[in-house]
């Protein structure tokens, strides 16, 4: 069980520097969706998150660093550390990897796994934004969330974010009680507004 200690959420009204945080990146599909869908994206800075190593030399082509921002080939995690990262082998991009093995959909298999690197995704945050960004969100993190999230509450980071875009996995990753995951995304949607299913056509 995952404890939350609420800090109340305030942005100001003057927003700086524009900000797509795109945490679980795979091969960058969503990277390629923002900059062709999102309203004026060429003025974001574009922020990555991608644990698998596989796919570095395919995100290192979207050149994300010449907006300003920066990719990581890391795992977004509650704190700095290595962990087991379940691989989908029966899909070329790996997609629906998890840090779960317990996870029932994505052809996990708790023996097929490679060791990621994880960064603190929720200090990251506090420790590089203002308030008075404007920062989008997309995470796509197969069940992570329900750990990120409760980090990110407890030290304010969602404070920072302005819209939210995601994909919860509740009934993928059935470890979770569903009323604490349904109390987390009401809290969580207290501070962003409503969780929006990503959809670049609609945004």
């Amino acid at each position: 069980m995952c404890w939350i200690v609420y800090i109340g959420c305030t942005k100001g009204e003057t927003k700086m520097n524009k900000i797509f945080l795109d945490v679980g990146a795979n091969v960058g599909q969503s990277i390629d969706s923002f900059r062709r869908f999102y309203p004026n994206s060429s003025e974001y800075k574009i922020y990555a998150w991608e644990p698998d190593m596989k796919h570095e030399k395919l995100l290192m082509s979207k050149n994300i660093e010449d907006t300003g921002g920066k990719l990581f080939m890391k795992a977004a995690w509650i704190n700095d550390d290595n962990r087991k990262l379940y691989v989908n082998t029966n899909h070329p991009t790996r997609t629906g990897s998890s840090m779960y093995h317990e996870k029932i959909t994505g052809g996990i298999n708790k023996n097929m796994f490679i060791e990621v690197e994880c960064m603190d995704f929720a200090r990251f945050i506090v420790d590089n934004f203002s308030k008075d960004d404007h920062i989008v969100m997309k995470f796509n993190t197969e069940g992570s969330e329900f750990e990120v999230f409760p980090r990110m509450l407890s030290v304010g980071a969602f404070e920072y974010i302005n819209k939210l875009f995601g994909e919860w996995h509740h009934s993928k990753v059935p470890i979770f009680d569903k009323k604490w995951t349904d109390k987390l995304l009401s809290d969580v949607e207290k501070c962003t507004g409503k969780l929006h299913k990503w959809d670049p056509y609609h945004m």
